[in-house]
């Protein structure tokens, strides 16, 4: 029994920006998404199949990329990473209901600070760990193992905060959302 789409998910939707993510960073992730989609024969309204900690599908859309934003996301690796983060904040924001607080530094086994920007909270109050990581084509099989390495990773950090490890994979497309210590939201 295949489940009913959830509503659409707009990359574009990062133009917007967040706490710790500047609208233009965020629109650089978005493009960066949508040229990997693009180049794995994707066009607008794919479902993202999501996995593990959550289980969605999601359509994703975003405007037709240019010839000026693939030559810019010409690198597919950089591309693949850039656009996985995208793609990943954006599921987080719709799934755990968290946004980006700020982007975490080298060293620290993980990518971004993430939590809720609520009116009145202060801005690292109950925030987690999100670490992301982006596969252009693999199976199930590669996407279970990249989970248990990022997981690994995360758990190395100093303190045991809880975290949110994401995995992105263009091909099928499919994400899989894992967690240590976190709620998982439920609507």
């Amino acid at each position: 029994m295949s489940r009913k789409p959830e509503a659409e998910c707009h990359l574009d939707g990062l133009r917007r920006g967040m706490p710790g993510l500047t609208a233009a960073a965020g629109g650089v992730l978005a493009e960066a998404a949508a040229v990997c989609l693009e180049r794995q024969s994707h066009s607008a309204g794919v479902v993202l199949s999501i996995r593990r900690a959550y289980k969605k599908d999601i359509p994703l859309t975003w405007d037709r990329t240019t010839a000026q934003q693939r030559r810019t996301h010409n690198d597919i690796q950089e591309a693949t990473e850039s656009g996985a983060c995208g793609v990943a904040i954006l599921l987080i924001e719709r799934l755990a209901r968290m946004v980006v607080i700020q982007r975490s530094r080298k060293g620290t086994y993980f990518d971004y600070w993430i939590g809720r920007a609520s009116p009145g909270s202060t801005l690292f109050q109950d925030s987690v760990r999100l670490e992301v990581s982006g596969i252009l084509t693999g199976d199930e099989k590669k996407l279970d193992a990249r989970v248990g390495q990022k997981l690994a990773q995360v758990k190395k950090a100093k303190k045991r905060l809880p975290s949110y490890v994401a995995v992105v994979e263009f091909g099928s497309p499919m994400a899989k959302v894992a967690r240590i210590n976190a709620k998982v939201v439920r609507k």
